[in-house]
C-alpha cells in the first residue's frame, strides 16, 4: 500500500485561516506577478491576490482535476508535472508561494533520493526576481536541510509557526524573506537561526516561535520588471495542439489532408486483396475517418521511395542501389489520443 502523500501526490492545502495571516505579511504593488508551483486547486494565491487589483497569477499543478478548479480562480493555471514539464521565465516573479509535496522524490533504488521539498526549492526559486517575496511552507524537519541554500539567498529572513491547532497536524513552519545575497554575517545569522529553530522539540515550537501573522512585518511584493514572460509546459496536450492549429491557420490544411475524397464510382469486378487496399490507402483515396469496434480513427496513407544499398559484383566490390516504393499507413486513435504507424 502506498503511503497517504503519495496516494495524494503530496498534497497537503494550506488552511485558509493560515493564508488569510500570511496575507498579513504582505504587502502586494500593482502591476506583480504571483506564481505558485503547486497551486492545488488555486486557492491560496487566488485569497493572496485579492489584495488589489493589476494582479496577474500563475499556477502549475500536476492533478488535472486540481487543475481545472484552479483555472477558475487563477489568470494561467498549467496541468503538468512541476519538476520536469514545467518551463517559465527567470527572475520575472514577485512572489514564489510554495507549498511542495512532502515527501521523497521518486527514482531507481540504488539513487540517491531527496526531499521533494528541497527539489522544488532549488529548481523554482529562480523565478523570483530580485527584492522578490519567497513563502516556502514546510514541516519543521525539512528545515535544517533547506538551511543551507536558504540562509545566503535570502534577507530579511522569518519563520513562523502555523497556529498550535493546525500546527498539530503536520507539524508545520513558514519561511518567509526577501530574494537578495546576504552578506557573509547575515547569512552566518541566518543559518544559525535556522539550526536552532530545527532542533526545537516540536511541542515547544508554537509557544517558541512568532505564530504567523501575530508579528508586526511587512514584506513588499514588487512589480514585475520584465514585460514578457515564458510559461509553458513541454507536456503535449491534444486539446491545446488543437486549439493552436485552428487559431493559426493550420487547421484547414489538416482537413484537406484527413478528409475523405469523393468515392471513385467505378465498382470492382471481385472483391479486392490486401495489395489492392494497401495502394488505395497510400493514394489516399481511403484517407479520412473510420470506426471500428466503435472507436474512430482518422487514417493518412502515403507512399515515398526508398533506395537501398547492396554489394555486388564477384568479390562484393560494387554499391548497388535498387529503388524500392514504401507504403506507410498511418492512424490517429482518438479514444486513446495516440498514432499508429502500419508500414
Amino acid at each position: 500500500m502506498r503511503h497517504v502523500a503519495q496516494q495524494k501526490m503530496g498534497y497537503y492545502k494550506t488552511p485558509v485561516e493560515v493564508v488569510e495571516r500570511i496575507k498579513g505579511h504582505l504587502r502586494i504593488e500593482k502591476g506583480v506577478r504571483l506564481i505558485d508551483t503547486c497551486c492545488g486547486e488555486g486557492e491560496a494565491l487566488a485569497l493572496v491576490s485579492e489584495t488589489g487589483k493589476g494582479i496577474e497569477t500563475y499556477g502549475v499543478e500536476l492533478d488535472p482535476e486540481r487543475a481545472e478548479k484552479a483555472s477558475q480562480v487563477l489568470d494561467h493555471v498549467l496541468n503538468c508535472d512541476a519538476i520536469y514539464e514545467f518551463r517559465a521565465s527567470h527572475e520575472s516573479f514577485g512572489l514564489l508561494w510554495l507549498n511542495p509535496p512532502y515527501d521523497l522524490e521518486q527514482g531507481d533504488e540504488f539513487q540517491a533520493k531527496q526531499r521533494l521539498e528541497l527539489v522544488f526549492l532549488r529548481r523554482h526559486f529562480p523565478l523570483l526576481q530580485p527584492e522578490g517575496v519567497l513563502v516556502y511552507i514546510i514541516p519543521l524537519r525539512t528545515l535544517a536541510k533547506a538551511a543551507g541554500f536558504l540562509s545566503s539567498r535570502l534577507a530579511d529572513l522569518k519563520v513562523y509557526a502555523f497556529p498550535t491547532e493546525e500546527f498539530q497536524t503536520f507539524k508545520q513552519v513558514v519561511v518567509v524573506g526577501r530574494k537578495r545575497m546576504a552578506p557573509p554575517r547575515e547569512a552566518v545569522q541566518n543559518r544559525e537561526l535556522l539550526r536552532k529553530i530545527s532542533k526545537l522539540p516540536v511541542e515547544t515550537v508554537p509557544r517558541l516561535l512568532p505564530i504567523v501573522g501575530e508579528e508586526n512585518f511587512t514584506y513588499t511584493v514588487p512589480a514585475a520588471v520584465k514585460d514578457k514572460v515564458i510559461f509553458k509546459s513541454i507536456r503535449f496536450d491534444p486539446d491545446e495542439a488543437y486549439r493552436t492549429i485552428k487559431n493559426d491557420g493550420l487547421f484547414e490544411n489538416i482537413l484537406a489532408l484527413t478528409t475523405p475524397r469523393e468515392p471513385n464510382q467505378i465498382r470492382p469486378l471481385t472483391s479486392l486483396r490486401q495489395g489492392h487496399m494497401a495502394m488505395l490507402l497510400a493514394s489516399g483515396l481511403m484517407n479520412g475517418d473510420v470506426e471500428k469496434d466503435g472507436r474512430r480513427y482518422t487514417i493518412k496513407g502515403s507512399v515515398r521511395k526508398v533506395t537501398d544499398v547492396s554489394a555486388g559484383g564477384e568479390e562484393g566490390e560494387k554499391e548497388i542501389e535498387t529503388d524500392r516504393y514504401k507504403i506507410v499507413i498511418k492512424a490517429l486513435d482518438w479514444q486513446n489520443r495516440a498514432f499508429i504507424e502500419i508500414k
